[in-house]
């Protein structure tokens, strides 16, 4: 065959699987983005352009029609997480088609109530995500110096995600003991139907105001998220756990317990730039009658321009019966400034 007829065939395949790389969203002002649609979180669109320099975020409220052919993971209100192709209902202003993979059904449901959608065609990297912050504070009083950092990251697929945390502060003074702090966990589930889940998890504590050298806690449960809409989700998760604890001071000692737990979480991210996110975990000891724990954390993020943000956060630590002389009650409250992937 002649080389000109092979390279003109080329780049006639590679023009094609090009254009039918690009997706196009019809916004309701009748704007239209064509680009490499990433997916939807939080009631938030993702789509990459040739000329843009970072991708575009869009609210999804503000868009009326999705043209594409991609294979997504994507959940509607009531569902668990399916996969599937996307496409418009053309007599039905506002609807889409959602087919599944698995049993080839097609679902026909209002844009408004998918609540999330993964590219799983595309590479690892869209279904990473990723952030980190940092705070610092000095005062010339006692020669004050403080550092705080905490960093999130996540993985996703179809069929389960994993994701770590990160925590710490250390703060220094004259004519004072040093203190810091350090919480981290990772944590790994694996969707089930009619949206439960279950959760594996190791969590970490290291915190010199109750005399904790570290605490490792091992847990496993099941979980359901019972409300998920564009604007909030909510869920709840029950276990048990194995809980490894080291303590220094007057009563320093090695414990390794066995608790039962409960989850509440909460997660509102569509209000505008501001996000918030809280959890409650209690732990009613088996091993230890009477004892009984809990960590509560409160995190309110404010989303600024370039993928910054600014974010004020608490988390408490409850025990009713602490170790070596130290209090029932420990928190600590952060201000940070950070960049999201």
């Amino acid at each position: 065959m002649n080389i000109r007829i092979i390279l003109l065939l080329l780049i006639g395949l590679l023009g094609t699987s090009f254009a039918s790389a690009q997706d196009t969203l019809v916004l309701v002002n009748n704007d239209v983005v064509v680009g490499d649609f990433k997916g939807m979180s939080s009631a938030v669109a993702t789509i990459e352009t040739d000329y843009s320099d970072s991708d575009f975020k869009i609210e999804w409220e503000g868009i009326k029609k999705l043209i594409t052919n991609k294979t997504f993971v994507y959940q509607f209100e009531g569902s668990g997480y399916l996969r599937g192709t996307i496409a418009m209902v053309p007599e039905g202003e506002g609807y889409v088609w959602l087919t599944v993979e698995e049993s080839n059904q097609r679902i026909r449901v209002r844009m408004s109530e998918i609540v999330f959608l993964n590219d799983v065609d595309g590479g690892w990297t869209d279904r990473l995500s990723a952030n980190i912050a940092v705070g610092l504070s000095l005062a010339k009083a006692n020669n004050l110096r403080q550092f705080n950092a905490s960093g999130h990251a996540g993985y996703f697929t179809s069929d389960w995600s994993v994701n770590g945390t990160i925590n710490s502060i250390f703060s220094e003074q004259d004519s004072a003991q040093r203190t810091s702090r350090t919480d981290a966990s990772l944590t790994g589930q694996i969707y089930l139907k009619r949206r439960w889940f279950g959760a594996l998890s190791v969590n970490y504590l290291s915190n010199d105001e109750i005399n904790l050298v570290n605490r490792i806690n091992n847990r496993a449960g099941l979980g359901k998220n019972w409300f998920q809409t564009n604007a909030w989700y909510f869920s709840s998760t029950v276990g048990i756990a194995n809980n490894q604890e080291e303590f220094s001071g007057s009563d320093a000692s090695t414990l390794n317990s066995w608790e039962a737990y409960f989850s509440l979480e909460l997660n509102l991210f569509d209000t505008g730039d501001l996000n918030m996110y809280a959890n409650f975990t209690g732990f009613p000891s088996l091993s230890d009658q009477g004892r009984f724990r809990y960590d509560a954390k409160l995190d309110v993020k404010y989303d600024l321009p370039y993928d910054f943000f600014v974010k004020l956060g608490t988390s408490l630590n409850f025990d009713n019966r602490p170790s070596g002389g130290a209090d029932e009650l420990d928190y600590v409250f952060q201000t940070s400034f950070g960049w999201e992937l």
